[in-house]
């Protein structure tokens, strides 16, 4: 996932929409020591080509996986990926996004404000890891 993301940013684009939904997985091979998994970023249709002179502003993406920037309004750059990235991450981890609620105007302040925390209650996976 995260080579996938750092490829387009080598190319100057901007993807804008990442997310788990975003992701096919493709398995290749039968043997279980032997086979390979491949990850690939689909739906390009929200991405720019990035231009440090013109940086985009556009408010575009899936709301709860979109970066502070964006909702502000403001200039954004590859960032805005990683930040997407991380929500992604945090979601293939434990199974819902660090920003969700069913009112959009509360998942735009849980972005701003809100801080992401591993709760060990809510997921006691992280009491079993070390650190």
């Amino acid at each position: 996932m995260l080579k996938s993301v750092e490829y387009c940013h080598q190319h100057d684009i901007i993807h804008r929409d990442v997310k788990l939904e975003n992701y096919l997985i493709r398995k290749q091979g039968d043997n279980a020591s032997t086979y390979a998994v491949h990850v690939k970023l689909t739906d390009f249709g929200l991405s720019c080509k990035y231009d440090e002179e013109n940086p985009p502003t556009q408010y575009c993406g899936t709301l709860c996986y979109m970066a502070p920037e964006i909702l502000l309004g403001r200039e954004y750059d590859y960032k805005v990926d990683c930040f997407a990235l991380g929500v992604s991450l945090y979601e293939l981890v434990t199974d819902t996004t660090p920003f969700k609620s069913r009112n959009k105007d509360l998942c735009r302040e849980n972005i701003m404000t809100k801080e992401v925390v591993f709760d060990s209650e809510q997921f006691p996976i992280w009491d079993k890891t070390d650190d």
